[in-house]
């Protein structure tokens, strides 16, 4: 009974949206934050799981993790984001964005090259990777 509460309070967590800027300042990096040189536009969805944990993912990797809940763990497919300069816009604070739950951002800026090892202050450790973003643009539906 109580593995089935936990299921349902999981899932109904990973279920819920927050349209809040995700907080990166209490993160404090355990490794390397070398960026791989390659600069990339890569397209994310924001999973709002309420949680100081990885909440950026493709579309694609927001679809296969909804069908293995809870069999994946979240730092393997979904990540953290960063703004190179503070004068770059998060993708909340962009002007056309409409704050629906299955939008599509499309990002432009680089990957640490390693893995990105974090502890959250109830002491829960990620291992995800990071991207840090030049640019941030909502992509339209069609």
């Amino acid at each position: 009974m109580i593995e089935r509460m936990s299921f349902i309070l999981l899932l109904t967590t990973c279920c819920c949206f927050s349209a809040d800027k995700p907080e990166i300042t209490s993160i404090t990096p355990t490794n390397n934050s070398e960026l791989l040189q390659d600069t990339i536009e890569i397209e994310l969805q924001y999973y709002g799981m309420m949680c100081p944990c990885p909440q950026w993912a493709t579309p694609s990797d927001v679809n296969f993790y909804e069908q293995n809940i809870p069999n994946i763990p979240m730092d393997s497919l979904f990540l953290t984001i960063q703004a190179t300069h503070d004068s770059i816009k998060y993708p909340f604070d962009l002007e056309n964005w409409e704050r629906t739950i299955d939008d599509t951002f499309k990002f432009r800026g680089q990957f640490w090259k390693h893995k990105r090892t974090w502890i959250t202050e109830d002491g829960i450790t990620w291992n995800n990777r990071h991207f840090v973003f030049h640019s941030c643009q909502i992509i339209e539906k069609k």
